[in-house]
């Protein structure tokens, strides 16, 4: 059944079910990491092209700053026998950006999403 304003979520999605004919896919494990902020997104969904584009600059400032410090402070590698030694990751995580203006229910809102294969 859909949502009242006709829209499927992911919820209701059947991405499970393996197609007929269709190689199996291997499922990998990755991070979502979402930058969002109310109060940006109000000032985003009503403000002018000037507004917009100073919103759009500070939330990409914000998830490069909040990168780089995971990148820094929180990435690691495993080595040697089992995997048992941890040496400090080189910095360069790659991912992908995926920008939203909407929720889900389509209320006004920016939404910065980047997916991150498991490192």
């Amino acid at each position: 059944m859909l949502p009242r304003n006709g829209r499927a979520g992911w919820a209701n999605r059947q991405t499970a079910r393996p197609v007929p004919g269709r190689p199996q896919r291997r499922a990998v494990t990755g991070y979502d990491l979402t930058f969002s902020n109310e109060a940006l997104s109000l000032l985003f969904a009503l403000g002018g092209p000037e507004v917009r584009r100073i919103v759009l600059q500070t939330l990409a400032q914000a998830r490069t700053e909040a990168l780089e410090w995971i990148e820094h402070h929180c990435l690691a590698v495993r080595t040697g026998a089992h995997g048992v030694a941890q040496q400090r990751a080189e910095p360069g995580l790659p991912a992908t950006v995926y920008l939203y203006h909407e929720s889900r229910a389509s209320d006004p809102m920016l939404l910065d999403t980047r997916s991150s294969p498991r490192a």
